[in-house]
């Protein structure tokens, strides 16, 4: 997906599939990329629990995500 695609659903490209971790904010679910059957972990956050408790934001959770992510590259 590129920026372009702002109006694709993550439906329509990934599979959502089973549960593989929990936490208090969020579900971390396998999903497939439906075009070429790769397969990832996708993070889901409950953003209403998660702005609500002191001290969490949204963007220290991106950048979190980023550091990871650039440290696999």
């Amino acid at each position: 997906m590129t920026m372009a695609d702002d109006d694709v659903l993550f439906e329509d490209v990934y599979e959502l599939c089973e549960v593989i971790g929990k936490g208090p904010f969020s579900v971390v679910r396998r999903c497939i990329n439906r075009d070429t059957g790769q397969q990832f972990a996708v993070k889901i956050v409950d953003v209403a629990s998660f702005t609500s408790s002191p001290g969490l934001s949204t963007e220290g959770e991106e950048h979190k995500c980023r550091e990871r992510e650039s440290q696999r590259a």
